[in-house]
């Protein structure tokens, strides 16, 4: 599949919309934290969030699993690693978008305490991290 900036793809067999937007891939914006990854990847980790139920009313989360390590998803303004995204639906419409969050730096960044007890129940994330998460406080993802 091929994706292009601020391209709006729907997913197959759902009524459901994401947007790739641009201000969180190049430095037209430099407050924004921008994906480290490919556009295909940051599509996948929204499907991915929306099969296990990460999607949760307007707002959801992301993670891609590397082994047993969480993959850098992208930086923030500061250049520090991000290993979580955020997705959105702002208009309550079933159209998403997403970017990398920092959950350190944005107490809306945070993920709810049911998304990191899932996460934790799959195994991507620590007892400790979950923690640390909550507080902003920094952890090794």
């Amino acid at each position: 599949m091929r994706i292009k900036l601020d391209e709006i793809i729907k997913l197959e067999k759902k009524d459901l919309w994401y947007i790739v937007v641009s201000y969180h891939r190049n430095s037209s914006l430099p407050t924004k934290a921008k994906w480290t990854i490919p556009r295909i990847k940051e599509f996948q980790c929204f499907i991915n969030s929306e099969e296990k139920e990460w999607l949760i009313n307007d707002e959801g989360w992301g993670l891609i699993a590397n082994g047993n390590k969480l993959m850098e998803l992208g930086k923030n303004p500061q250049s520090e690693s991000l290993f979580m995204s955020k997705f959105i639906d702002s208009n309550k419409n079933n159209t998403w978008h997403g970017y990398p969050a920092d959950y350190r730096r944005k107490i809306q960044d945070i993920p709810s305490t049911s998304i990191l007890k899932k996460w934790y129940n799959e195994g991507l994330i620590e007892k400790h991290q979950i923690l640390k998460i909550k507080k902003g406080k920094k952890c090794n993802l």
